[in-house]
């Protein structure tokens, strides 16, 4: 069975088609599962895809739908030889991994881990997955470093702070430190206490245990414990005055 391929219940074997000499597909046909939802992260269901060769044996592969899609939209001429008919199916497959790599990073960027993650979710194999990222990431349509860079930015503006941004990097496959200057260059300890002090602004102060509420709800924005603090002994001597 070519790389790439899932075999499903394969009536005939490869290995004895070649045993007979040269052997054609004379067709195949594309057949997708129910529309149903799955959840995110979870892997698409995979369409079904049924091979005849001349012989009258039938191969059933699992195929992913985008590029079972593919398939039907730029279809295969037959009769074809049975290698050339699978190494013409595997390149159909590594286009239509591309066309929804770039689909996805045309809706918004992604790291490496993101990309690799959303093709298996797509039902590619690896062997299809890597090299479309390796490729993007070549061509710098994938880059860590400056989705790393916008992504501190934007969260910084949101008042998120350095503990909780590095936690959301990790989970996206990505650290910080792949960035020159890091953190100093991206962090102060003016700025933190500016925004700690903006989320506060923000925030009814409570009635009892105030000092713990709040800076557990400045830790909880991902601000350490000493600015946190600092932060909110500031905001409590200001209202009190």
């Amino acid at each position: 069975m070519p790389a790439g391929f899932e075999a499903a219940g394969v009536v005939s074997t490869l290995a004895d088609e070649l045993a007979d000499g040269e052997t054609y597909v004379t067709s195949y046909e594309v057949c997708f599962p129910a529309r149903t939802s799955f959840g995110m992260g979870k892997r698409k269901p995979k369409a079904d895809l049924t091979v005849t060769l001349d012989t009258g044996a039938v191969l059933s592969l699992k195929f992913p739908q985008a590029a079972g899609r593919f398939l039907n939209a730029k279809e295969i001429p037959l009769p074809l030889e049975k290698e050339e008919f699978f190494s013409t199916l595997a390149s159909r497959e590594r286009t239509a991994c591309m066309r929804e790599l770039v689909a996805a990073l045309e809706r918004r960027d992604l790291t490496r881990t993101e990309a690799l993650k959303k093709l298996e979710t797509l039902g590619f194999l690896p062997e299809y997955a890597e090299p479309c990222v390796e490729e993007a990431v070549a061509r710098r349509f994938i880059d860590d470093a400056r989705y790393t860079a916008s992504f501190i930015e934007r969260k910084k503006r949101q008042g998120w702070g350095r503990g909780r941004i590095e936690r959301e990097l990790k989970v996206r496959g990505v650290c910080a430190d792949v960035l020159e200057g890091y953190p100093e260059a991206f962090f102060t300890e003016e700025d933190d206490l500016a925004r700690a002090a903006t989320l506060l602004a923000k925030k009814s102060v409570p009635e009892q245990r105030a000092y713990e509420k709040l800076v557990r709800f400045l830790m909880g924005k991902g601000f350490s414990y000493g600015t946190a603090s600092q932060a909110v002994r500031a905001h409590l001597d200001e209202g009190e005055r």
